[in-house]
């Protein structure tokens, strides 16, 4: 398995922020072939921060991560006109703001 993971840092307008992505892109995202799971992460505390006594605001405000069952099929719904277009849109608006990886999960259990 692997997964896209996508880090929006903190903007000025957090509400349009929040509007695009659960107004705009999870719908995409739900309607994106062979995506198998996502989870939206909303950041509200870094805790080293606060216990240093610094700025508690974390850098990011949002993560993003977008789960596909093998790298040939996360290719393969990147060639879909549909994967296209969500990944385009994702960048086009969020272009100045975003960091986009993509890894290996790795499943370690306690």
């Amino acid at each position: 398995m692997v997964k896209v993971v996508c880090l929006f840092n903190q903007v000025d307008e957090p509400r349009e922020l929040s509007a695009f992505l659960y107004d705009e892109l999870i719908p995409m995202l739900k309607e994106t072939i062979e995506v198998i799971r996502f989870e939206v992460t909303d950041f509200k505390l870094n805790p080293v921060a606060a216990l240093q006594g610094k700025n508690p605001l974390p850098t990011f405000a949002y993560m993003i991560e977008i789960y596909y069952p093998s790298v040939e099929i996360y290719e393969k719904a990147l060639k879909d006109p549909q994967g296209q277009e969500v990944f385009n849109h994702l960048l086009t608006v969020c272009e100045e703001i975003i960091e986009v990886g993509l890894g290996n999960v790795q499943l370690v259990r306690k």
